[in-house]
This record gives structure tokens, C-alpha cells and sequence, in this order.
């Protein structure tokens, strides 16, 4: 049995720039959601087949399965999440870097904060959600490629 995640999703994200504090919750209800979302892996596919069939002079019998609609769920929530992240990165984006462009607190902070975050938040993200449906490890894969 695969263990449960490590990681745990902080309740309040607080930043304070320039005297000016900037403050994002997210809800338990809503992460009580994408868990109850996510809370299959999709790792053995036990549908019953609709239809059975063989071609001739093809070794083999084929199946014909109808669609399971809960991995596409999946497959949209997780995309409105990882949009949602990213419009959060991207207002940190435009006030801090490409209202400052030039400067040096632009560069330290798209360097060390914009850079390593985008290349880290995939692997938090699979583990919180026990995520090992291919389809969706492929989603996150699309932006970091890493090996198992």
C-alpha cells in the first residue's frame, strides 16, 4: 500500500513586501474536496467489457469498454488547479518583476523564488494527492519531466 502524503497544504500563505502585506487563504472545506476528488488512483481498470470480439486471422481477443467520467473529473480539477496557480504566479509576476524590470530585486526574486517554485510545486502536488493515474502523472509531467 502506497503511503499517505508527507505534505500538508498550508491553510494561510502571508507575504509581507515593501510594508505592504499580502495574504491568500485557502479553505479546509476546498482541500477536503480535491482530496475527496482524487481519492482514487485508477491504477487497475475494473470495467466490465461491453463487448467482446475477435478478428480473423488476428491472434487474440478484443474488448470493448465504455467510459469511466471520474478520471476526467480528475483530469479538469487538477487543470483548474495548476491554473489557478499559475494566475497566483503570475500577479507575483507582474508586481515584482515586470513592474521593477531592471533592477535586481526583479531578478533575485524571478531567480529564486518564480524559477524554483514552478520547477518544484509538481512533486508536493503528486504526493499530497497519491496521484498515479498515468494520464494525470502525465499532466504534471508536462512541466517538469522527471523519472519515477
Amino acid at each position: 500500500m502506497h503511503k499517505r502524503s508527507r505534505f500538508q497544504i498550508p491553510i494561510d500563505f502571508l507575504a509581507t513586501v515593501n510594508n505592504r502585506s499580502y495574504q491568500l487563504r485557502v479553505s479546509k472545506s476546498m482541500v477536503e474536496f480535491l482530496k475527496k476528488v482524487f481519492r482514487e488512483n485508477y491504477i487497475v481498470d475494473n470495467r466490465e467489457p461491453k463487448a467482446i470480439f475477435e478478428i480473423p486471422h488476428v491472434d487474440g481477443r478484443f474488448a470493448l469498454y465504455g467510459p469511466c467520467l471520474e478520471p476526467w473529473k480528475q483530469l479538469i480539477v487538477l487543470g483548474l488547479l495548476q491554473s489557478a496557480i499559475q494566475i497566483v504566479l503570475a500577479c507575483f509576476i507582474y508586481k515584482f518583476i515586470v513592474q521593477r524590470r531592471g533592477t535586481i530585486e526583479s531578478y533575485m526574486f524571478g531567480w529564486g523564488f518564480v524559477i524554483p517554485f514552478s520547477l518544484y510545486i509538481p512533486f508536493p502536488l503528486l504526493d499530497f494527492f497519491d496521484i498515479r493515474y498515468a494520464t494525470l502523472l502525465f499532466v504534471l509531467k508536462e512541466r517538469v519531466n522527471f523519472k519515477k
